[in-house]
């Protein structure tokens, strides 16, 4: 079953001119038409966002835009299946729709967008060591015009939330706008704003945003001290977290709803402090959700290899107590009740980076000639992290060694299945049949692949 909401309660409209409703999506989301006022309608309804929904409504993301997604993969437990009770009656009408939808999964849908999420550029004030923005950045300078969203307020009226990032949305002309128009406007008052920034410039606009009753400010932070330094570069600690703190003691003062987020990116940098960041987020009462750094095609100016610790296991020999730190971090979200977002993606992190340490290991003896070493890294491997394939494949090959060749064409073939996108299995799956005499199989595996990687020579070979 597969925990996603998104495509039911979510509409998300973004400076690169597309419309969708999930920032993981990885296929072709509907095109915006910059030369025509916004119409909810259009594109709420359209082609894309009905295969979206039918995708998720179906259970079976493979091969699909859903595939790979970090909400899934973790199980974050949507935020749109209850609802808050200071909504009005407009506003509950329409969630209470979106929720009938949701649960019968229709595909067209009679409720409106329950949150709008508006990102409107990628300018930025820092250059963080792992920011996957940092190439687009330099050649994409397209802001969302805030123009073509001035048609929207009656339907903002029924949604319940307004989400605006970047980019920083504070350094975005066209974020601060939107964000001025809803602070000036008393119909807007009854609606949540939330704020995806890195804090440091918040001071200049806490004043600003008082006439807000709801705000949820999620704050980029992946540990504290130096280390924070080290990864947010251009930032100051202690500016930051003055910031932070300043706007919840506006809260405070004014008796405003405003919340404050945390969201951590994992990478090798935050690892030494990792429990001392649990210690402050928990000691301020700030939720915090981790997410793993995302891996990159193209190395960005500035950005680190050096910490992409779920590629390169390797590069924890630097933190022999990694595990450990993790371990400690976990016990103390669970206890203070953080599971979701916070101590069950832990957890599930920390073991995938346990799998592929015992793979590399696994795969260091193997070459060594001792099989039977390999096979048991390879077997613990398989148990921290189920969904870790290239596990799988090693198996596969020594079974393949053993003689068993029925077992490790299974294991071959059970890659294939959850992710047609494997070469090493696909290489290895098709020697194995062609081995077994089975020609016209082996060219069917090969094939397949390279309807998405026709450029592939190897496996282009290997057909002819």
């Amino acid at each position: 079953m597969i925990n996603c909401a998104q495509p039911w309660f979510e509409m998300q409209i973004e400076y690169n001119e597309r419309v969708g409703c999930c920032c993981y999506y990885r296929f072709e989301k509907a095109c915006l038409d910059l030369n025509e006022p916004f119409s909810v309608d259009k594109y709420w309804n359209g082609e894309k966002m009905q295969e979206t929904r039918k995708v998720v409504a179906s259970n079976n993301i493979l091969g699909t835009g859903c595939e790979g997604c970090q909400y899934i993969r973790y199980g974050s437990v949507s935020p749109f299946l209850a609802m808050p009770d200071y909504l009005n009656q407009k506003q509950r009408n329409n969630w209470s729709n979106a929720l009938n939808n949701y649960k019968k999964k229709m595909i067209i849908i009679d409720s409106y967008p329950v949150k709008y999420y508006f990102n409107f550029g990628l300018l930025c004030n820092l250059k963080c060591i792992m920011c996957s923005q940092e190439n687009l950045r330099r050649i994409d300078k397209r802001l969302l015009p805030v123009e073509i969203l001035t048609g929207l307020k009656e339907y903002l009226m029924v949604a319940n939330e307004i989400a605006v990032i970047g980019g920083e949305p504070f350094l975005l002309p066209n974020a601060r706008a939107l964000i001025e128009m809803m602070v000036s406007d008393p119909d807007y008052s009854d609606l949540k704003l939330s704020l995806f920034t890195n804090g440091t410039l918040l001071h200049r606009y806490i004043e600003k945003l008082r006439s807000m009753k709801r705000i949820n400010l999620c704050v980029s932070l992946d540990t504290i001290g130096d280390a924070y330094e080290k990864i947010r570069r251009g930032a100051t600690w202690n500016r930051t977290e003055q910031n932070i703190m300043a706007f919840r003691e506006t809260a405070e003062k004014y008796n405003l709803d405003w919340r404050v987020n945390i969201a951590a990116v994992v990478m090798k940098s935050s690892i030494p402090r990792l429990v001392d960041f649990v210690d402050w987020c928990i000691e301020r009462d700030f939720p915090v959700h981790f997410v793993p750094i995302q891996p990159q095609a193209l190395q960005p100016k500035g950005f680190s290899f050096g910490e992409e610790i779920f590629k390169y296991p390797g590069l924890l020999k630097d933190i022999p107590n990694w595990e450990d730190l993790f371990n400690k971090a976990i016990e103390k979200l669970t206890e203070k009740g953080w599971i979701s977002g916070a101590a069950k993606p832990l957890s599930l992190m920390r073991d995938e980076i346990k799998a592929r340490e015992l793979n590399l290991k696994g795969e260091t003896l193997f070459c060594r000639g001792d099989i039977e070493g390999a096979m048991k890294l390879f077997t613990e491997a398989e148990r921290k992290d189920p969904d870790y394939m290239l596990t799988y494949n090693n198996i596969g090959v020594i079974h393949w060694q053993k003689g068993e060749v029925m077992t490790a064409l299974r294991y071959f073939i059970n890659i294939l299945k959850v992710d047609p996108n494997s070469r090493e299995a696909t290489l290895n799956c098709g020697m194995l049949l062609k081995s077994m005499g089975k020609f016209e199989d082996a060219e069917k595996i090969y094939a397949a692949y390279l309807r998405n990687h026709p450029d592939d020579r190897v496996i282009t070979a290997a057909l002819q």
